[in-house]
């Protein structure tokens, strides 16, 4: 049976950890003789697995995002697993490590993710924003699609770049700009958002239930960020007629042709993600691609 397609587990990551210090495990989880694991690194956090049975997440960038983190870990759930917190610190998560397989592109597999989608979707919030370790709101949008799309202008002020040129750019400005009146109407109100709900941090579980991986970018705003995350690269029909009688019926929202809005409020993580890529490195020519199938798509 085919996997999910997943061009982005084939992309070089940047800044790639490549040594483990044994010091810096045992200042987080105290002394330990079990072999470590590099599981993945970067700038933002390092996956190190102690063991067979434990991993321990370094939080390089900010520190204060691993209550966050664990306090939605802890939360209940009932149509999809998360590994369970052994402990937590400033700048550090200590957690089960949980056996795992990749996902299948059938209609199986839409059904379990629109779920547990549409069951994390259920929190609801009053405005958009980023949230604390409480869940509570901390720094609030004023208006998420047009924080999105200043977001997207901004990039107009930073250092041009080869991977990103400015007719790139603008051509994705003026389409978005073109677009916000609908998208307004097709983002619906504000919910919990994973953040980074892509097939990279999405497996299957030996409880028989998707294993939802990767919490530090949640946030409260529209579930077509989530949603694109997860359509972002071709599934079958399947599986997204699946995903959507299953999101629908556990009380997701979906707004009428959401896989073309979806693919349209993508456009502002893919402008993001080929900002920071390499120039000709298959990441960049991937996104760039993506990037001009949603334009081409008027």
């Amino acid at each position: 049976m085919a996997k999910l397609l997943n061009p982005e587990e084939l992309w070089m990551p940047s800044g790639q950890v490549s040594v483990i210090s044994r010091l810096e495990v045992e200042k987080c989880i105290g002394p330990t003789t079990e072999p470590l694991q590099l599981l993945s690194g970067g700038h933002a956090n390092v996956n190190i697995r102690i063991g067979n049975d434990q991993v321990l997440r370094l939080y390089r960038r900010d520190g204060a995002i691993a209550g966050k983190e664990a306090a939605l870990l802890q939360k209940s759930r009932k149509s999809f697993v998360v590994p369970e917190v052994i402990g937590s610190g400033d700048g550090f998560l200590w957690m089960k490590y949980m056996v795992h397989s990749l996902l299948e592109d059938n209609a199986e597999i839409g059904a379990a993710l629109g779920k547990a989608l549409a069951e994390i979707h259920s929190h609801s919030y009053k405005t958009a924003g980023f949230i604390g370790a409480d869940l509570q709101i901390e720094e609030r949008m004023e208006n998420f699609v047009t924080d999105m799309w200043d977001y997207l202008c901004s990039f107009m002020d930073m250092p041009p770049k080869r991977v990103l040129p400015s007719s790139l750019l603008d051509e994705v400005i003026e389409f978005f700009d073109s677009k916000i009146e609908g998208l307004q109407d097709a983002a619906g109100l504000p919910v919990l958002l994973h953040g980074d709900f892509k097939v990279s941090n999405l497996y299957w579980s030996d409880q028989g239930k998707p294993l939802v991986l990767d919490w530090e970018f949640a946030y409260a705003g529209s579930a077509l960020v989530d949603l694109g995350q997860l359509f972002r690269w071709e599934t079958s029909l399947a599986f997204e007629e699946a995903f959507q009688r299953a999101y629908q019926d556990s009380g997701g929202r979906l707004a009428a042709q959401w896989k073309y809005w979806v693919g349209v409020l993508d456009l502002i993580n893919l402008v993001g993600m080929l900002y920071k890529s390499t120039p000709d490195s298959q990441k960049s020519l991937d996104i760039t691609a993506k990037i001009k199938t949603i334009l081409l798509a008027g």
